[in-house]
């Protein structure tokens, strides 16, 4: 353990220059710490801590970690994270997802602290230096909430890894309200030193500080920090939570966009250009330079998302449907969530067609059972969202496959929680293809990891208005969403009135907007519906798989998850700093 902490600040330095797309890696593994001391020696520490949000945003493990097991996602053909996915015996000490998350969370906040610490220790110009103070300040409180919105009470580190600490190798558990005093005091600092500082480069900005701290106010006023912490000002969070969420949307100058699926095209994947962006993960074209500390850079999102299309009839793989990781699959809770014929986050959302791309294919598959299938460019596969008539099936055979609920999900009962049937093929996830990767089998997109979207800020004035007691606020900022994400000529119809409003509504429109987006689970965790919602919607994971005393797999220590083991090897004191609960 201690040879692991000296080490991180001994790494490879990653250099990352103001503008978005240039990138430099020097090898400063041979130096000592009095580099830091410096002012190049600085900048190029800070630079590495945005590097960190490069290992968690829109990389495979955190994704799963994050989606994977919720409602709204289940196993895939090629899922990798059984534990993750279905609570199984998987889930433990042991876990490498678990270790690999945690490992990347406390590297992330050594560097924070051994770039705060070593600020004042430079002779930097005074106004820089009070800026990377506060850019380095709020990645701090990043990865703090992370640590302890997915462990719960642990480690909290405010400096430097120090050998000679009793505490190094005998450390003690930080509660909640202790790490959220210390994100909170970050915030404030960055927010200090970042005022009327807005780049556009994927540094930190004033907005990016205040949509964080919205977000972090509402995490308080929701009801796991309540219970967890107290309820005594969760109205007063919530209250706080709203008012700065409007701050942002008033004078940030970000918007929502008026067209859902164009949000997501790569020529909006800059997040410096995208026009609802207020804080992204600067990812670049030139793959070799997007470097993360694997050495294996780049957005890979689009995989985990892809289902298995490409052993099908007429179909290849191609740059344009995605490398089929297949890893999980969109459950029927998730698209039973959507307003087909009036919500355009329905098909901005997701693809539902896939058309021939192959002569060879269709050639093999014409002379087998698609001899109506004529040409590249017909229609390989269609995925019905329901119950398929027999007209549409009549007009389908022998001419694409048309797959519907009973295909896929075995079921035509919308409130029934059904299997899921085929692994391989499902309602695809797309928000995240990328059709400019340089090869069929580039697991790594160029595409920014958008954090933050003013889209957050509206749902977090809504929930915070109507926790704090004002629902007409409350509706406001809903419809004003709402009303922006309608079909054209349903602007009115996606309205809703204060009856409407409601924990689980709150969930539902959380959803519909930030799909794979990395929030369920934190969504889930923070107004205590995990087990819940999981229980019920998860097909891995349903009512019906019983741990013999009557309650479904997901239990209520499942709200955070398992200390890796090999932390749990590394201290000297494992009587005092135990396992989180329910894990082995």
């Amino acid at each position: 353990m201690k040879n692991k902490y000296r080490l991180v600040v001994l790494l490879p330095l990653v250099l990352l220059a103001s503008c978005k797309d240039y990138l430099e890696e020097n090898n400063r593994s041979a130096l000592t710490s009095d580099f830091y001391k410096t002012t190049a020696g600085l900048e190029a520490l800070v630079n590495s801590c945005y590097t960190a949000t490069r290992n968690i945003y829109y990389r495979e493990v955190p994704i799963q970690m994050l989606e994977s097991g919720t409602d709204l996602f289940a196993k895939g053909n090629d899922n990798k994270q059984a534990g993750f996915a279905g609570y199984d015996v998987n889930l433990n000490g042991a876990n490498a997802g678990v270790r690999e998350m945690w490992t990347l969370c406390y590297k992330a906040v050594e560097w924070a602290n051994t770039a705060l610490a070593n600020l004042d220790g430079t002779d930097m110009d005074a106004a820089r230096k009070e800026r990377l103070r506060g850019e380095v300040s709020f990645l701090r409180a990043l990865f703090n909430w992370h640590i302890v919105e997915t462990w719960g009470k642990t480690i909290l580190r405010t400096a430097p890894a120090d050998t000679a600490d009793p505490e190094f190798t005998a450390p003690v558990k930080s509660t909640e309200a202790q790490f959220y005093k210390r994100i909170l005091d970050d915030l404030e600092l960055a927010g200090n030193a970042l005022k009327g500082i807005d780049p556009k480069d994927g540094r930190v900005s004033e907005w990016a500080v205040k949509a964080m701290k919205a977000r972090v106010l509402l995490y308080l006023a929701s009801e796991y920090n309540q219970e967890a912490i107290g309820a005594e000002q969760a109205e007063e969070n919530a209250l706080a939570a709203a008012e700065t969420a409007v701050d942002v949307i008033e004078h940030s100058g970000r918007r929502l966009a008026e067209d859902f699926r164009q949000l997501w095209s790569m020529d909006n994947s800059d997040g410096g250009k995208n026009e609802e962006s207020v804080w992204f993960v600067n990812y670049t074209q030139d793959l070799n330079l997007t470097a993360s500390w694997d050495g294996d850079g780049g957005n890979q999102a689009f995989c985990v998302y892809t289902v298995k299309y490409d052993d099908q009839p007429g179909l290849t793989r191609s740059i344009l449907y995605g490398r089929p990781f297949n890893r999980v699959m969109v459950t029927l809770r998730a698209l039973n969530l959507f307003d087909r014929e009036r919500d355009q986050r329905y098909r901005g959302s997701f693809r539902d067609v896939w058309l021939v791309n192959d002569r060879k294919k269709l050639e093999a598959a014409q002379s087998g059972s698609w001899p109506k299938m004529k040409a590249v460019g017909d229609t390989a596969i269609w995925i019905l969202p329901g119950i398929a008539t027999p007209r549409q099936r009549a007009w389908a055979e022998g001419r694409y496959q048309l797959l519907d609920n009973l295909d896929i999900y075995k079921t035509d009962d919308e409130e029934h929680v059904p299997d899921i049937y085929d692994l391989k093929k499902g309602i695809q996830l797309n928000k995240f293809q990328d059709s400019t990767r340089g090869a069929l089998n580039e697991a790594r997109s160029a595409r920014d990891a958008i954090v933050f979207r003013i889209s957050e800020l509206y749902l977090i004035a809504s929930e915070g208005y109507w926790r704090a007691g004002d629902p007409v606020n409350a509706v406001k900022y809903m419809n004003l969403l709402r009303e922006k994400r309608a079909v054209p000529g349903y602007a009115e119809a996606m309205k809703i009135t204060a009856s409407d409003l409601s924990l689980d509504f709150y969930l539902d429109e959380n959803a519909r907007e930030f799909m794979g987006e990395m929030h369920r689970w934190y969504d889930l965790k923070r107004t205590k519906k995990l087990v819940e919602y999981v229980n019920k919607y998860n097909p891995n994971v349903k009512d019906d798989n019983r741990d013999g005393n009557g309650r479904g797999r997901v239990q209520e220590y499942h709200y955070v998850r398992p200390i890796p083991q090999t932390q749990l090897d590394a201290i000297t004191n494992p009587e005092a700093f135990r396992q989180n609960p329910g894990y082995n």
